[in-house]
């Protein structure tokens, strides 16, 4: 008797459940499961969001120094010694994209002069800088995309809604320690060694405008006279001269530049001209 108890309960409890099941769920059911679903959503999602957003961060910093790298290994490798100029980065350097695949900022001064505030209280200043290498943040863009082609920048720390980039710089005494140890690149260049991939090209500009481009070099005899105006992007060695109204601009690598009559010769920010 007690076992034809059990299995007729068993069976009346089976029945209901098919029953539950075949109607649906209950409110007070829906209510239990939506609470539960949004507890384990609140808990999970912010730490996999969280995890992501590390994870990114990890990769933009491996990215830019990777880049870092690269400057200083064309540092090393180039005769003489220099840092490569903005079109050659964006050409040469492999890793210039950033994890939000935007491009990568960098910028250099041949002088080695360039300064950056730290937010170290204790040490904000950590002396000239060669080079810095910037990677836009979460935003997808640079705090201020033009102040990282200036002269001075400001670096914080990373808050959020606030400043996110990534910021890496080499400074002038550790460049110095990977190359000749005690010239720059313009000293090195007004030393009077000739790049390897110098173009031999005689001459005279009289009242046209010419531009030897970043990345190019001509070893010549040069005059420019008249009312032409000669801009030095890239290298220019040899016999220069610039007499009558005729004017250089050097913002790249120029030699000695012999002035005669009007001739004039500027020097852009980051220009190197031999004396």
């Amino acid at each position: 008797m007690v076992q034809m108890k059990i299995s007729c309960s068993c069976s009346t409890h089976i029945k209901n459940f098919s029953d539950s099941w075949r109607n649906g769920f209950t409110l007070v059911e829906m209510a239990v499961l939506l609470v539960v679903t949004g507890f384990i959503i609140a808990t999970v999602l912010p730490r996999i969001i969280s995890g992501t957003k590390k994870d990114m961060m990890i990769e933009s910093k491996r990215i830019v120094r990777t880049a870092r790298e690269e400057v200083l290994g064309w540092y090393i490798a180039s005769s003489p010694h220099k840092l490569p100029n903005s079109t050659q980065f964006n050409d040469s350097i492999g890793h210039r994209i950033g994890r939000r695949k935007s491009p990568l900022t960098y910028h250099y001064s041949k002088k080695f002069d360039l300064n950056a505030t730290l937010p170290d209280k204790e040490n904000p200043d950590p002396g000239p800088i060669a080079f810095w290498v910037v990677s836009p943040g979460e935003n997808h863009a640079f705090e201020d995309p033009k102040k990282y082609n200036a002269q001075n920048i400001t670096i914080s720390y990373y808050d959020n809604g606030g400043f996110d980039d990534i910021v890496d710089f080499v400074t002038k005494e550790y460049l110095y320690s990977l190359g000749n140890g005690t010239d720059d690149s313009c000293t090195s260049f007004c030393a009077g060694q000739v790049p390897d991939d110098c173009t031999s090209e005689d001459f005279k500009l009289t009242s046209k405008e010419r531009t030897i481009d970043a990345g190019n070099c001509i070893n010549g005899t040069v005059v420019v006279t008249g009312s032409a105006v000669l801009t030095v992007d890239g290298t220019l060695i040899g016999t220069i001269t610039v007499t009558g109204n005729g004017k250089i601009i050097v913002n790249g690598y120029s030699g000695k530049i012999t002035q005669t009559g009007s001739g004039s010769v500027e020097v852009g920010d980051g220009g190197c001209l031999c004396e």
